[in-house]
């Protein structure tokens, strides 16, 4: 799908949720106008504004559910504004109320969207329900007043003017959002190959750093890919829903392969030893992670992006710091372990028990979840295991995949 595409899909439900906000608006308006009836100001019986209550809370309770489903969401905004539509008819309908101008109202929410297509068609609803308000009422008007004039001959004189009035409203609305559409694809693809270049700059230091471990550039990928699935998994069970932006999750995805960028600095005798470490070559190992950050900040300051290059930090530096404070270089603890290297740890253990490492043989699947479930609390993040433990199958098809077709 294309990057302008995903924009605008995302922004339709966010659209939806304010267009939702403005319908829930209506809703006080029947309180309002029982008052009023009940003090004689507009001819309005409490039943039927009742009515006007209860068909606003249908249509927001129904658009949630249809929110939901994210193919629905183009229906959600035609309910939305539709809504709003009848909801303008019926009040203009009223003798004593004059809201004939607030007919433009859905045509301008409708630029909220960046859609020429759905603010035409907004438009030209919006401008049947008006003509067809002002003729309903057009007999209301000319009976309950002492004016000369025939009901057709009231409503040709209001149509005109209002039409007018529209009409220039509309013209604005959409100049308005042809322009901001451009503008936002131009920027959508700017950000495309910004971040192209900047997958490709970290994608490069991961492979140097991983040509000396003769994995030549899978273990950048299988990591990439578990701290995405990881992520994915983490929001749809309704954890950490407004951190993981797409976004995000994205520059999360981009960071994980250089997370062990500091090996750079371990020499090829301790970081290709087959047996165990002592506790000297331990220490050294230790410090790729404050060692890694250095590297970053030298060589990546300048990458263009804040939040990425914070999150390749905060990756670096913190993934072997543990939930429990047992971790290092820090001892940090809980949430004060930056999400994107809680997440990492995880990763980062999850491909070292799958894979084949000069001091160990490759795990299965079953064997190395369990392992995970066992640091649960203490290494791990409880709600980033529980992610994992759901991704029994996707990973399975993940590492039947020949990944070094794709290297």
């Amino acid at each position: 799908m294309e990057v302008d595409a995903q924009y605008f899909i995302q922004n339709e439900k966010h659209v939806n949720s304010f267009l939702r906000l403005c319908l829930s608006f209506f809703f006080f308006l029947g309180p309002v106008y029982a008052l009023s009836a009940r003090l004689g100001l507009f001819d309005i019986s409490f039943q039927e504004c009742a009515m006007v209550m209860l068909f606003i809370v249908g249509v927001v309770l129904l658009t949630r559910e249809l929110d939901h489903i994210p193919r629905r969401s183009r229906i959600t905004k035609y309910l939305l504004t539709i809504s709003i539509h009848l909801l303008v008819c019926y009040i203009s309908t009223k003798q004593g109320t004059n809201l004939s101008i607030a007919y433009a109202l859905a045509p301008s929410l409708s630029c909220l969207y960046y859609r020429q297509s759905f603010t035409v068609f907004t438009t030209v609803i919006s401008y049947a329900f008006l003509v067809l308000t002002l003729y309903f009422r057009s007999f209301t008007e000319v009976l309950n007043s002492s004016l000369q004039v025939t009901p057709m001959e009231w409503f040709a004189s209001y149509a005109f003017w209002t039409t007018m009035e529209f009409l220039a409203l509309v013209v604005v609305n959409y100049f308005l959002v042809t322009i901001i559409q451009r503008t936002l694809i131009h920027l959508q693809k700017k950000n495309a190959e910004m971040e192209d270049m900047q997958n490709q700059l970290v994608t490069g230091f991961a492979n140097l750093v991983e040509s000396r471990d003769k994995d030549t550039g899978l273990h950048v990928w299988r990591t990439r890919e578990y701290v995405h699935m990881i992520a994915v998994e983490m929001k749809r069970q309704g954890n950490y829903v407004i951190d993981l932006s797409d976004s995000t999750i994205r520059k999360y995805a981009m960071a994980a392969p250089l997370h062990d960028m500091g090996k750079l600095s371990v020499p090829d005798s301790i970081l290709h030893k087959a047996g165990s470490l002592s506790e000297q070559e331990y220490e050294v190992i230790k410090r790729h992670t404050t060692e890694g950050y250095r590297l970053v900040r030298e060589s990546l300051s300048n990458i263009g992006d804040e939040e990425l290059l914070r999150a390749i930090e905060d990756t670096v530096l913190y993934h072997h710091e543990h939930w429990d404070g047992s971790g290092y270089p820090n001892g940090l603890m809980g949430v004060k372990i930056p999400l994107c290297a809680r997440i990492m740890a995880v990763a980062d253990t999850l491909d070292a028990l799958l894979s084949e490492r000069v001091y160990k043989k490759r795990m299965g699947i079953e064997e190395a979840l369990a392992i995970i479930e066992k640091g649960r609390g203490k290494y791990f993040e409880p709600c980033i295991v529980d992610a994992v433990m759901n991704l029994k199958e996707p990973l399975s098809e993940f590492l039947s995949i020949d990944l070094t077709e794709g290297i």
